[in-house]
């Protein structure tokens, strides 16, 4: 996948998260999972952008 064209969704800051940051893709976490908000907030590892759950994603892409 092209990583200008890719993201990285995933809901754990230490496994997606961090394996899409590694890999140098945007990230996107959904909160529908492991990792909570509050977690967001207090990580040192902060994903591109966050979203309650995948429908939200789909919202956002049609938008775009």
């Amino acid at each position: 996948a092209d990583p200008k064209t890719t993201a990285v969704v995933g809901d754990n800051l230490e496994t997606e998260i961090l394996a899409g940051q590694t890999l140098g893709m945007p990230t996107w976490l959904v909160l529908s999972g492991i990792t909570t908000e509050a977690e967001v907030q207090s990580a040192s590892r902060k994903p591109d952008k966050v979203f309650e759950d995948i429908r939200e994603i789909t919202g956002y892409l049609r938008k775009r």
